[in-house]
């Protein structure tokens, strides 16, 4: 029945160009059209240097290993003996077995699974506790002020489809660190937005928090590059005009 209804579509929007080739064979590609999600560049607006906490790496999402959690764990100690002012606060919920993410991305290859729980005790009986931040669930006021006051964005998932945190902290004025999979790979680019790796490669993420954290005005110049970024190409406005030209081309098609 999807196959069938998918093949009488006049136009089929997707949210990013590698979720085409999901709709193939029903949708041909010149049928298909891009439009990437929306940002309010008013609320995300860029901090003032004055609120960034030196050394704070904010991550969002569920802490597993599919979305890096315990990735992230084991290079605290590497990354905190050069910079031990460093704190990785990570703000969601850990959940005990994976839901639904069983591949990495970037390589095919299957993850080989993780107690995040097991991991979290790891760190918090070593000398590198106090570089550790549970933060919980956070929301509203509470969620601003952390992407305000972060120094860095990371994301280490092994799958996405677009972060909405990711793009959130750009749009604040934040260097990334994050993985090249899903439609990250095809609008950031590596030591222009920030810094990638792939995912499950520890020393390459080592190396890509060590390369950002090491040099201020870098961070700076990141940062102001990726809210320029974010205005130009995904505020309402611009996502609006998109989806206005989608539907004009299609009705005169």
């Amino acid at each position: 029945m999807v196959g069938i209804s998918l093949k009488k579509v006049d136009c089929a929007i997707v949210q990013a160009n590698y979720l085409k080739d999901q709709f193939q064979p029903f949708v041909p590609e010149h049928k298909m059209a891009v439009l990437y999600q929306a940002m309010d560049i008013e609320q995300y607006a860029k901090s003032d240097d004055s609120q960034i906490e030196e050394g704070k790496i904010l991550v969002m999402g569920h802490m597993t290993k599919a979305k890096g959690y315990t990735d992230i764990l084991k290079i605290i100690p590497q990354i905190c003996q050069e910079f031990p002012w460093a704190t990785f606060c990570f703000a969601g919920n850990i959940r005990k077995g994976e839901r639904g993410v069983f591949y990495n991305q970037f390589t095919g290859e299957k993850i080989t699974y993780e107690d995040p729980f097991e991991a979290e005790a790891k760190i918090l009986n070593s000398e590198y506790k106090k570089n550790y931040v549970n933060l919980g669930i956070i929301s509203g006021e509470d969620k601003m002020k952390h992407l305000q006051s972060t120094d860095v964005f990371l994301t280490a998932s092994y799958s996405e489809g677009f972060s909405r945190s990711l793009l959130e902290a750009m749009s604040m004025g934040k260097p990334v660190v994050f993985t090249p999979v899903g439609a990250h790979k095809e609008v950031f680019k590596d030591k222009v937005h920030g810094f990638s790796f792939v995912p499950g490669e520890l020393e390459q993420l080592k190396k890509a928090l060590q390369e950002a954290l090491r040099y201020n005005e870098k961070r700076r110049a990141i940062g102001e590059e990726n809210r320029a970024y974010v205005v130009s190409n995904f505020s309402i406005e611009k996502i609006a005009k998109d989806f206005k030209i989608i539907i004009s081309n299609t009705l005169t098609a």
